[in-house]
């Protein structure tokens, strides 16, 4: 295309003949924000993405919606699904997703996954000891958040660094922490006296 037109959203349509029952669904089960409601649509919010249901009689077999989300059993664990709507726990896929699945009012199927970070060949490596030292209440986080994801202190390391590394579209840098662990990280932060931010760092000094 010689001019490029961005998509920055879309917006699926599902089908429903009672709206009353599929807002209840979604802002009630499922923890989504109703955006806007009108006589024959309803427009529901789930943070930056959104789906539109429709008045009219559903169609559970033309398809479904599948969401990316940053922490897969963070979200399932919030939820207090009935029975007769979890068709699927979250569970490792050969596509390289961890994901679950549910059946709304309607029946259409809701898939919510996250990518798995191990998902792929193994990638063969050698590993340098070095002698480096770091701050003592910085080191005790960082060990129990390596616990908390069930890593070594290693691969926790090569894992920030790593992603340090890559720089975003729109600025910054990627970060390999979800949600759900920045919560973790201020907790340990916290527990281990952490009073101090990034910028600090530069003004470290060990007395002599």
């Amino acid at each position: 295309m010689k001019d490029v037109v961005r998509c920055a959203q879309q917006h699926p349509v599902l089908y429903s003949d009672d709206l009353d029952e599929t807002v209840a669904f979604y802002t009630e089960t499922l923890g989504f924000d109703l955006g806007f409601r009108m006589e024959t649509i309803v427009g529901l919010n789930f943070d930056q993405v959104s789906i539109h249901v429709a008045k009219g009689p559903p169609n559970p077999a033309g398809g479904q919606v599948y969401f990316v989300v940053s922490d897969v059993d963070a979200f399932f664990g919030s939820l207090d699904l009935p029975n007769e709507s979890l068709l699927q726990a979250p569970s490792d896929q050969p596509y390289g997703m961890r994901d679950f699945a549910v059946r709304d009012n309607s029946g259409y199927r809701l898939s919510f996954g996250t990518h798995m970070a191990d998902f792929g060949p193994p990638v063969d490596i050698q590993r340098s000891s070095f002698d480096g030292r770091l701050e003592t209440r910085l080191l005790a986080v960082l060990q129990d958040l390596a616990a908390h994801k069930k890593m070594s202190l290693t691969e926790l390391l090569e894992e920030i660094v790593l992603h340090s590394f890559e720089p975003l579209p729109d600025g910054g840098t990627a970060s390999p922490h979800s949600e759900a662990d920045l919560r973790t990280i201020e907790e340990l932060k916290t527990k281990h006296g952490i009073d101090y931010g990034a910028h600090e760092a530069y003004r470290f000094r060990e007395p002599e």
